[in-house]
């Protein structure tokens, strides 16, 4: 437990505990899954393979200033109004298209709201939705999603969250929100591996709005293995 607590305070501030320590270093371990402190090396091969899983294709979407329709293979369709931030404030609701996972049928609506976001996940089939934290990214082997939102320092989720594909939905495995880290990006390493690009906190309070564009010393990388 000492060693934990002294790696997960080095992590976050930046600084490399001063203890000999065995591999992997193991920050958090629950039935679901374990976290340790992962690489850029190990971040940049990760994202360097991936293949990305979503498309921008246009065909059966028709979008306009105030709406999203997504027409489905059963000649039904989908379809998200808004409420354009000119007219209703902090009621506002900006739907846009966010690109189709073809592998698995799914079409990604994305929904700006006043002080957070969403991504819709509506099934071509089907036409059921499920609702996501963010934009995801698939596994390789088609069975689970992740996605990040950084809600760091709101009244906002802030982590990562894991979901699996069943029957076609899209329910959620594992849930991280905590405020020890801001996250930026994330990658799959296999199938049951997300390698994430963090910010430790200590440094988002110091670099509040340029968190995308810091020096690379200041990230750090996290690796989620699903069990």
């Amino acid at each position: 437990m000492k060693i934990i607590l002294s790696l997960w305070l080095g992590f976050l501030t930046g600084i490399n505990p001063s203890i000999a320590v065995l591999e992997p270093s193991v920050l958090q371990a629950k039935p679901g899954y374990t976290l340790q402190i992962s690489t850029k090396a190990a971040f940049d091969k990760a994202h360097y393979l991936a293949k990305p899983s979503i498309v921008m294709n246009w065909h059966n979407v028709t979008v306009s200033k105030k709406s999203v329709r997504i027409k489905l293979s059963n000649g039904k369709a989908v379809s998200f109004v808004g409420k354009p931030a000119e007219k209703y404030e902090v009621d506002q609701e900006e739907f846009s298209y966010a690109g189709s996972i073809a592998a698995i049928h799914k079409c990604l609506v994305r929904c700006k709201y006043w002080e957070s976001s969403r991504t819709y996940i509506v099934d071509q089939q089907s036409g059921r939705v499920d609702t996501l934290w963010a934009t995801p990214s698939l596994s390789p082997d088609l069975t689970r999603m992740a996605s990040l939102y950084a809600g760091w320092g709101m009244e906002e989720i802030n982590g990562v969250q894991i979901y699996k594909m069943v029957n076609g939905r899209v329910k959620p495995l594992i849930t991280i929100d905590q405020q020890d880290w801001v996250p930026i990006d994330l990658c799959w390493s296999g199938s049951q591996v997300v390698l994430l690009k963090v910010v430790p906190a200590a440094v988002a309070e110091k670099e509040a709005g340029q968190l995308a564009r810091l020096p690379a010393s200041k990230y750090k990388y996290l690796q989620l293995t699903i069990r």
